[in-house]
């Protein structure tokens, strides 16, 4: 057997197993463009909340959270925060890290419990809605397939009256786990669902999914890569005939098949190979040693309590319209993080008394990094657009920020907003994964993500040239496996 007739064995047995799986990763890539997995999100939470009300944060709510926060399990600093709780039906102060805790205004504990019939018309009240049913799940179904989500186990499914609305809420302590309507249900079957392999019998169990995951996208890639090779030798031996190079196949699903496989294999094959690598672990040691991480000393995190201002708080929330505070930090920069009900946050100030929206200058930032790398050098650099690491295709991420490079073992990129605080580190273990699985996955590319319709044509333009060939990819299995099943005839 020739190396080349191996070459076409291989892809046709590989191409009749995977092709299908291949027509549904591309069709559903076309609804993952506008439609992901539904999830109750953040900027939801803060538009259905109330607002805080004005106070003045007591010395007891203040002592209980400062001791929680250098108290957490992990040994590390919590967050904190105020918020609305559903469960309770009023604000409360959130003590992170590790564990979650809760605490009133007034600085009194409360240990989480199920959720009553009372909790569940508060929350269904939300969405100003009304429930018809509820339901009691004591394993995951479609809508919660990670193992993750077990000790929350069992969930109260709200069935509102509106849209077809679903509010799961945890066992546990009661908090809202996922939401979604009747659309988004079916947008999820038509896109997340084939696309992640997000099946209930299969996600709930992490190591079975990653591993079919793996065994699917390993397959694909030698499929792939035999058919890129079948495809260029095939116009390779045509280059000598009178037509010059072209496609010798007759029938239409053949020659569609070769041409449009041949063109499209790069980018077939970069998907594959990063659909695969979105499950791989990046070496730590691609980082080296370093004596200094970034990322834990510019976490975001609380500060002690002691470095606010305790009437800060009180004229912040004068101010209206606040859903949510979070203690903060850049650094060593105390800072307070206001969100309203559009989750447009709001960064102050917290090294002053009055509410002074956050504003880091240059000199600020070198005499920070100064302290963090006391032996290193750096260079900082202002950004009005996106590099190629530092990217949002919905434009999630602030412009400008400062960059900050820093010449260590595990040369970290720092970007540091200037106005909300926003603190975002990729060191070279992070910058490799966007190359291994971001970018070609998710065409996260400066120059597409910039222009969104172009992003859009592209995206598209590919996806139709996948589909192309995944379909007419299964119309060549089905034929195959005719002709491999079909009784010989005898002579």
């Amino acid at each position: 057997m020739t190396f080349r007739t191996l070459m076409i064995k291989t892809h046709r047995v590989l191409g009749t197993l995977v092709s299908i799986f291949f027509v549904a990763w591309f069709l559903s890539a076309f609804v993952m463009i506008y439609h992901g997995f539904p999830k109750f999100s953040s900027d939801e939470a803060h538009r259905l909340h109330p607002s805080l009300p004005n106070f003045s944060p007591s010395d007891s709510l203040l002592a209980v959270m400062e001791a929680m926060r250098t108290h957490s399990p992990e040994g590390k600093p919590s967050s904190l925060s105020l918020s609305y709780n559903p469960v309770v039906g009023h604000h409360l102060a959130t003590s992170g890290g590790g564990e979650e805790h809760w605490f009133t205004l007034e600085g009194k504990a409360i240990t989480p419990e199920a959720p009553t019939v009372e909790v569940c018309h508060r929350v269904a009240a939300l969405w100003s809605d009304k429930i018809e049913r509820i339901d009691t799940l004591t394993t995951l179904d479609q809508w919660t397939p990670f193992s993750r989500l077990r000790e929350d186990l069992p969930f109260y499914r709200l069935n509102l009256s509106q849209q077809g609305r679903k509010v799961y809420l945890s066992g546990r302590d009661g908090h809202i786990i996922t939401e979604h309507t009747r659309s988004e249900r079916i947008w999820a079957w038509l896109g997340a669902i084939p696309h992640w392999v997000y099946f209930t019998w299969i996600r709930e169990n992490r190591d079975l999914w990653e591993n079919l995951i793996i065994f699917l996208s390993g397959l694909g890639s030698l499929m792939t890569l035999t058919g890129l090779y079948i495809g260029i030798d095939v116009f390779v031996r045509t280059r000598k005939s009178k037509r010059g190079v072209h496609s010798p196949y007759k029938r239409r699903s053949y020659r569609w098949h070769h041409i449009m496989g041949t063109l499209g294999g790069i980018f077939i094959l970069a998907w594959v190979l990063s659909g695969l690598m979105s499950l791989a672990d990046i070496p730590r040691s691609i980082n080296g040693s370093p004596k200094q991480n970034a990322r834990e000393v510019l976490s975001e995190q609380a500060l002690p309590l002691g470095s606010y201002p305790k009437n800060l708080i009180n004229q912040i929330l004068s101010r209206g319209d606040v859903r949510s505070l979070r203690w903060s930090s850049v650094g060593n920069i105390p800072t307070i993080k206001a969100t309203d009900s559009l989750d447009q946050t709001i960064c102050y100030d917290a090294r002053t008394d009055l509410p002074t929206p956050l504003n880091l200058e240059r000199s600020q930032l070198e005499q920070l990094i100064g302290h963090i790398y006391t032996d290193r050098t750096w260079q900082i650099d202002r950004l009005e657009e996106y590099d190629g690491y530092y990217i949002s295709r919905n434009g999630s991420l602030p412009l400008p920020v400062w960059r900050i490079q820093i010449e260590a073992e595990d040369n970290p990129y720092i970007y540091v907003h200037s106005q909300s605080g926003m603190v975002r580190t990729l060191d070279r273990r992070d910058r490799w994964q966007m190359w291994v699985y971001n970018k070609p996955h998710s065409l996260k590319f400066t120059w597409l993500v910039d222009k969104p319709i172009l992003w859009q044509i592209v995206c598209w333009v590919l996806l139709l040239v996948g589909t192309v060939v995944s379909v007419t990819g299964v119309i060549l299995g089905v034929r195959y496996l005719r002709r491999s099943l079909k009784p010989k005839s005898k002579r």
